[in-house]
């Protein structure tokens, strides 16, 4: 029987660091109630925000893999909070924003989030102990070889239909009409899985043989991201396939290498990284979108990133949203349980609740969906105090999954690890899109099943005990 250990030793050496990260963002949030909304607590919960990120990096960097891309969509929503907050226009709202507490509420509820999350994952995993499974474990060569044809078949198969298809980047087109107008079978499912084959990639290069299998698994890294940049992806495709890469090297070189990563260096990679994406935006936004000037369209969409949470924040501070939240709460806990969809709940709904009507009809009729629904949706469903517990039923999900994870990658068990990464995508997509039916699906609960079928299949009973021994430690928090 397979127990899982309990590591309350870690809790309570971490739990300074929680209740002060806690303390820091109630105080913001009891200043602002007391005083009203306004502009410096907003940027002080951005300010907060980015130095939690920092000391989780800096001190549990394996946890800030795992969360990396809620930690960013969240910081965006954050940064967007502030623009609209102190003034700026929300196109996709046709009005400008204004003071509201929007801001520090989304760092307070993002923050119980990453703090529940964090203590549960120092509970179940002794992730800095696991050098010697890293060092133990190798991926076999047939195995990378089966991923490398895999991954290459894909790449020729989406890159003829971007043949067929045109390339919206060198036809300044965006990248939702090359969806409309796709004429290839099964092109989009077959795209859909460029993001996993690159993960699998990422487990399989710690183990490359030789300087020419090394650079083989580069090329195929460098094509894909050039697909996606003919494509018409300015920015979330090329963060994801090249986060997706990384994440498990990453792992790996954190549980191997004594010294604490650099914010210096990473602060480096990001402005380099920023360096090399806003021209390739403003390159895109200066032949698609010709109305304004590029600055403006890369301006407005980062004010995009958070309004949706801004706007539902503001309904449900003065009383207006188009829904009574039992009604709503009832419909949202329906569609997750009817594994079927439903056009009143998660980001369809959010979408009547921020946006003009004619606005949401003439989006939706394009495909367009807008993003960072969550935690809007919860707050709009379930109230203030619901969304707490939502929060924590998020971060009770988010760990078992980065947990499968993080074992399967130390054991470069890839089959299972895969299953891991698909589940961590799907629960990145919920976080991304606010839809709470997505938590179950037909998907979701195949790659649950096989999570179960994979584990003792690939691992072997012999080894299941040490895949699933977590060690005691300290945390340096």
């Amino acid at each position: 029987m397979i127990r899982l250990p309990l590591r309350w030793g870690a809790i309570r050496a971490s739990g300074r660091f929680v209740v002060l990260m806690f303390l820091s963002v109630t105080v913001l949030v009891g200043i602002d109630q007391a005083i009203g909304p306004n502009l410096l607590t907003a940027i002080a919960a951005l300010v907060s925000y980015v130095l939690l990120s920092a000391l989780l990096y800096r001190f549990e960097p394996t946890f800030f893999l795992l969360s990396f891309l809620f930690i960013f969509g969240q910081f965006g929503a954050l940064l967007s909070g502030v623009l609209i907050e102190s003034g700026a226009y929300i196109s996709e709202q046709q009005r400008t924003g204004f003071l509201t507490g929007a801001t520090v509420w989304l760092c307070f509820y993002t923050t119980v989030f990453i703090l529940v999350a964090y203590s549960l994952f120092q509970l179940f995993d002794g992730a800095r102990n696991s050098r010697a499974f890293f060092v133990r474990y190798r991926v076999l060569k047939n195995t990378r070889i089966l991923t490398y044809a895999l991954l290459l078949g894909v790449i020729v198969f989406v890159f003829i239909g971007l043949f067929i298809n045109g390339s919206p980047l060198l036809e300044h087109r965006d990248r939702f009409s090359y969806w409309r107008f796709n004429t290839v079978p099964l092109l989009q499912p077959i795209h859909n899985q460029l993001s996993t084959l690159i993960f699998a990639l990422g487990l399989c290069f710690p183990f490359t043989r030789s300087r020419g299998e090394r650079n083989f698994a580069f090329f195929l890294l460098l094509i894909t991201l050039v697909y996606f940049v003919l494509q018409g992806e300015k920015y979330t495709a090329l963060v994801l396939v090249t986060y997706s890469f990384l994440l498990p090297i990453l792992m790996r070189v954190f549980a191997i290498r004594r010294r604490r990563p650099s914010i210096k260096q990473a602060a480096i990679v990001g402005l380099v990284t920023g360096g090399i994406l806003i021209p390739l935006i403003l390159y895109q936004y200066s032949g698609t979108f010709r109305s304004d000037t590029p600055i403006t369209n890369l301006i407005q969409r980062v004010v995009l990133q958070g309004h949706v949470w801004w706007g539902t924040y503001d309904h449900y501070l003065n009383g207006t949203l188009p829904v009574e939240q039992n009604v709503q709460s009832a419909k949202e806990l329906a569609a997750l349980f009817s594994f079927r969809p439903a056009d009143d709940t998660g980001m369809s709904y959010l979408m009547r609740v921020v946006s003009p009507e004619d606005l949401v009809a003439r989006y939706k009729s394009q495909g367009i969906r807008f993003t960072m629904g969550y935690p809007a949706i919860g707050l709009a469903a379930f109230g203030q105090v619901g969304l707490i517990a939502l929060q924590i039923v998020a971060a009770i999900l988010f760990v078992a999954v980065a947990v499968l994870l993080l074992r399967s990658v130390r054991a470069a068990r890839v089959l299972l690890a895969v299953v891991g990464y698909k589940l961590l995508f799907e629960l990145n997509g919920v976080f991304g899109m606010g839809n709470l039916h997505e938590l179950l699906t037909l998907k979701t609960a195949l790659y649950v099943a096989l999570a179960f079928v994979v584990a003792p299949l690939t691992i072997g009973a012999r080894d299941l005990a040490r895949f699933t021994k977590a060690t005691t430690k300290k945390s340096l928090i």
